[in-house]
């Protein structure tokens, strides 16, 4: 069967740049299927680039953060610029 005649979803390899260290590489990739990827201002609309209201409640009541909450509180804000080319 051809990759044409196939009805499986179409794979898109994705780089994950933001907050990978340069020792992290083989983790800044994944392969995903083309109907798990969207638009970037679809995904701000649903809050996509937004942090979590648990690491915000986090934040305000000054508890600390798992490593994981800590790497989107860095990376978050970054985001913005990088589409905006600033990077």
């Amino acid at each position: 069967m051809s990759l044409a005649a196939s009805t499986r979803d179409m794979t898109r390899l994705v780089f994950w740049y933001l907050g990978v260290q340069l020792i992290d590489l083989e983790q800044a990739y994944s392969f995903l299927p083309a109907s798990k990827i969207i638009p970037y201002e679809a995904g701000r609309s649903k809050g996509y680039c937004d942090l979590p209201k648990k690491i915000q409640n986090k934040i305000e009541n000054q508890q600390s953060l798992t490593k994981a909450e800590e790497h989107l509180k860095l990376t978050a804000p970054s985001l913005d610029e990088v589409v905006r080319g600033r990077f």
